[in-house]
């Protein structure tokens, strides 16, 4: 379980495996912490507890309503993260959530990280990467004419509708594809249509689009930058 609630949310979540179908609840509340670390199975209640995956927390998290449950905050780990496990999937993204704020650069070590002081996310690089088939010829894209391949997201984040309470702090966002026609064609990296989001502290890089290619802000969107680069995308 999580820390104890003040304000409780359970989302039910069902998993189809061989015909069964299996019912989980995961509980967040206001002020709680969900830890993300790669190769993760647990609940996400320690770094030892860690879940998996971001999308997986975010996912959980979708239908946070900042007014009534205040602040969620997801601490990931070191690694590189994927917004689905489907090769197939251009259209999945990491979705950012009004209240809930994502923070990167995190060692992941059990016991040595209790506050956000402690994280360092120029060495502990967290990559967001669109590389959905995971064959890119670099972890981190720098030349996207020839470092990527095949079938990559889209949007690597998307940050539409979202308030400034969404934040998203401490990462590189790398190897989104907003290539193709009459679908998706703005922003490889962040696609932010009438959102108001706040990003600190991001390296954008490696993403092609064919207008916005690192961030493409569409009917009004207008996020709050601080410390952010945008680099060698195309």
């Amino acid at each position: 379980m999580l820390s104890k609630l003040s304000v409780v949310k359970y989302i039910v979540v069902i998993v189809f495996s061989l015909g069964t179908v299996k019912v989980s609840a995961q509980a967040f509340g206001s002020g709680d912490i969900v830890y993300v670390k790669e190769g993760g199975k647990g609940s996400g209640s320690s770094w030892s507890d860690a879940m998996g995956e971001l999308s997986q927390a975010l996912f959980l998290a979708s239908d946070w309503d900042p007014t009534n449950d205040g602040t969620l905050q997801v601490w990931v780990a070191a690694g590189k993260y994927l917004p689905t496990t489907d090769p197939n999937d251009r259209k999945a993204t990491f979705q950012l959530v009004s209240g809930v704020h994502v923070y990167g650069g995190f060692s992941g070590e059990a016991g040595t990280e209790g506050n956000l002081s402690t994280r360092d996310w120029v060495k502990n690089v967290t990559i967001l990467s669109g590389d959905i088939d995971r064959n890119d010829r670099a972890q981190v894209i720098s030349d996207p004419v020839t470092q990527m391949v095949g079938e990559n997201s889209y949007a690597v984040v998307t940050s539409s509708q979202t308030s400034p309470t969404a934040v998203l702090d401490g990462f590189t966002i790398t190897a989104g594809s907003a290539d193709e026609k009459n679908t998706m064609t703005c922003g490889g990296g962040v696609h932010n249509s009438n959102g108001k989001p706040t990003f600190r502290n991001l390296i954008i890089t490696g993403n092609i689009s064919s207008t916005g290619d690192g961030i493409c802000n569409v009917n009004g969107g207008a996020p709050e930058l601080t410390n952010v680069k945008v680099i060698h995308n195309r």
